[in-house]
Order: C-alpha cells, then structure tokens, then sequence
C-alpha cells in the first residue's frame, strides 16, 4: 500500500517492517447517492433500466431502445461492456430457474415469501425495468399486511432489491475477504474492528467474525469456555484461537440519530477488539 502522491509505502515502519493500523470503520451501507438515481436501479420508488451494478455499467438513456414508439419506457437493451461488466438485476430475473431465485431471495434478502415472489417473477418475464419488477411482486404481496409491516409490499420490495443487489455485486464474497483476510491482516494486536451493518445478512457475518473469527456459522469453533468466576476464556493460540474479542453489546442508532436521518434506523454497530 503506497501513498497516492510520495509513493511512500504505508503501515510499514522505518526499518520496512510492517505495523498494521490501529483500527478499521467498515460501513457496509450502500451511498444514497446510487440509490436515489433511478438509472442505476436500485431504488423500487423510482422506474429504472433493472440494472443495480455499483460500478455503473454503460446504460444510456438515449441509446435505449422505447417500447411503443415515443412513450419513454425503458426497454433492456444489451450493455456495452455486459462481457466484463457481470451481470445485471435483469439477468437474473430473467435468465435464473424459479428453484435459484427463491434462494437467493431467502438467503440474501431473509424473505419468507421467497418462493411465491420467484414464480411471480419467472411468470412476468420479461423484465426490464424497475417497475416490471415491482409490478412481479404486487401480484403476491398485499400494500398492507395484517401481521404487520414487515410483511407489506414497501418492506418486502426492499429485501427482494437488497437481495437482487447483493447478488449482483458478489457483496457476500467481498465481505468475506474483508472480515476473514482483510482485517484480521491489517490491525494490530489492541486495535478495533467497527462495523456498521445495514441489513440482517451483514450483522450476522459481523457478529460470526467477532465471535468465531468466520462468516459461516458451520465453522465456529468449539464452544464458549468460562472460568470459575464466569468469565469468558478465550484462546489465542491453538487450533481455536480467536482473532477478535466482542466489545460490548450490538447498537442502535438513537432516536435522534433516525429522525435526523431515517435510513440510519437500520444500522447496527458492533466492535470487536484484535487479539
């Protein structure tokens, strides 16, 4: 890691040796910035090209391609770059099994109506835009819900485009390499490890690292050990040894925070301390 100016080389000391940092802030929100411009697709609020890759793509408004003469309809058209761009939202609505889209809406997006929302989805097809997706969804999910708002159609779109997005974008895996390589490579032994998770799929990897030093929970190692005071022991060294240890409990934003910024409702904090 150089400095972008000097070239200097950066977390090493004097002598080349390197010394790590003292702590790191990861904020794994998504910039309000992509969400609120309907080209990128992601936001269900706003019809857009059922896009949803961070980097953009090359998606031109002017390039499209309108249904029904000059009505100004988004019609998917192929990207530019789609051969070394990845994949986009419209692929997998369009191009994935019922049996794969149910998953990834259970496992990325904790839906409980994964399965009715999948075969809407692959009855629609196809889907090209923002509103075809959220028009898939409307077919199953009722505006208001009796067992309360999670169930409605406003909390449910949000976890299928969360889901969609995360997919997208490989977020699972470059959070892996953040938690698992990245961190644990980088801080010292004292330093801190924060973390600002914005959905459930994130707090759990968060919560797992810090506690078993892994995103899946099938590889935690051995239970927790205490002495005889009830202090919890950690190991160090050996095959269960722990890199991080739990400072305090998990936080919400404050009342205040959220009023002062309503999307911070969903954030959740936790430090862990390197060992």
């Amino acid at each position: 890691l150089k400095h972008p100016r000097t070239g200097e080389l950066l977390l090493y000391d004097d002598k080349g040796t390197f010394i790590g940092v003292d702590g790191i802030l990861l904020d794994l929100g998504i910039s309000s910035h992509q969400i609120d411009k309907a080209e990128r697709g992601f936001a269900f609020m706003k019809d857009g090209p059922l896009d949803m890759r961070m980097w953009g793509g090359e998606w031109d408004n002017q390039a499209n391609e309108f249904q029904d003469g000059d009505t100004g309809d988004f019609h998917f058209v192929a990207n530019k770059n789609e051969a070394s761009g990845g994949i986009t939202a419209a692929h997998i609505c369009n191009e994935f099994t019922q049996e794969e889209i149910s998953r990834l809406l259970k496992v990325y997006g904790d839906e409980p109506r994964a399965r009715k929302i999948a075969q809407s989805i692959v009855d629609a097809r196809p889907l090209s835009t923002t509103g075809d997706l959220k028009e898939a969804v409307a077919m199953v999910v009722p505006e208001f819900a009796k067992k309360g708002r999670r169930m409605g159609r406003t909390a449910t779109l949000a976890r299928v485009f969360q889901a969609l997005r995360i997919v997208v974008n490989e977020e699972d895996a470059v959070l892996r390499d953040a938690f698992e390589d990245m961190a644990p490579a980088l801080i010292r032994k004292g330093g801190r490890l924060v973390v600002l998770a914005y959905h459930s799929m994130e707090d759990r990897a968060s919560k797992r690292v810090m506690r078993d030093g892994f995103v899946d929970g099938s590889r935690r190692r051995g239970g927790t050990q205490r002495d005889i005071y009830g202090n919890e022991i950690i190991e160090t060294e050996g095959k269960n040894a722990r890199p991080w240890k739990v400072l305090g409990k998990k936080q919400k934003a404050r009342a205040e925070e959220v009023e002062l910024n309503p999307r911070a409702r969903s954030a959740t904090l936790r430090v862990g301390e390197r060992l």
